[in-house]
């Protein structure tokens, strides 16, 4: 047998490099989506709730009974978790790692993902991430002024969006218009006297 042969059955025994890249791409798709499902189940539950108590104010929720430390120790070995996943996928994918590759330029564009995207709900940094990952190639020919770009985003964000592109009542929105979310039962009643309170201050500002 042929050296030609023999490259050519051992090639048509393993797969080719497009149907591995397909498969690393599916599987990164479905980590992605049990990780995402992860986190809006936790943001969901008292964990979550317990969370956003803390991060409102740690002291009015340890008086409230929450154990601070506890919960805060949870979120860093969540993250860690997380984080320690995203390493190994990213490794695996450049099939070569490097401290420098994490940098401090690296490390500020992860935690610009969740300020741009919105840091109080779980898909606002899904959305940082996309938006932030993709500029840089949408920008290939203003490599030179790319952070000069994020410093103008970012300043521009935070004067009209301090909370981010995505906050917690605009995906509320989109989840009732998209049917995910039922609105709010508001009894009969005090949507009465909301109008009624209205009426009268109405009134109040004719005769004043």
């Amino acid at each position: 047998m042929s050296r030609h042969s023999m490259a050519r059955s051992k090639r048509s025994k393993g797969m080719s490099v497009s149907t591995i890249l397909s498969l690393a791409i599916i599987i990164l798709l479905a980590i992605l989506v049990l990780i995402i499902a992860f986190c809006v189940r936790i943001n969901n539950s008292r964990v979550g709730r317990a969370f956003a108590a803390i991060k409102a104010d740690d002291h009015a929720a340890e008086l409230m009974g929450i154990n601070v430390v506890y919960y805060k120790m949870m979120a860093f070995i969540i993250g860690a978790f997380i984080a320690g996943i995203g390493g190994g996928l990213y490794a695996h994918i450049t099939n070569f790692i490097n401290p420098t590759d994490f940098s401090y330029h690296k490390v500020v564009q992860i935690l610009l993902f969740p300020v741009f995207g919105g840091s109080n709900v779980v898909w606002g940094s899904v959305l940082g991430s996309f938006i932030l990952t993709l500029l840089p190639e949408v920008l290939r020919f203003l490599s030179d002024y790319r952070d000069i770009i994020y410093g103008a985003l970012l300043v521009i964000l935070m004067a009209v969006r301090p909370d981010g592109i995505l906050t917690e009542s605009m995906v509320d929105k989109i989840s009732r218009k998209l049917g995910f979310k039922k609105a709010p039962y508001i009894p009969e009643s005090q949507v009465l006297t909301e109008r009624f309170e209205a009426y009268k201050r109405k009134q109040q500002e004719k005769q004043g």
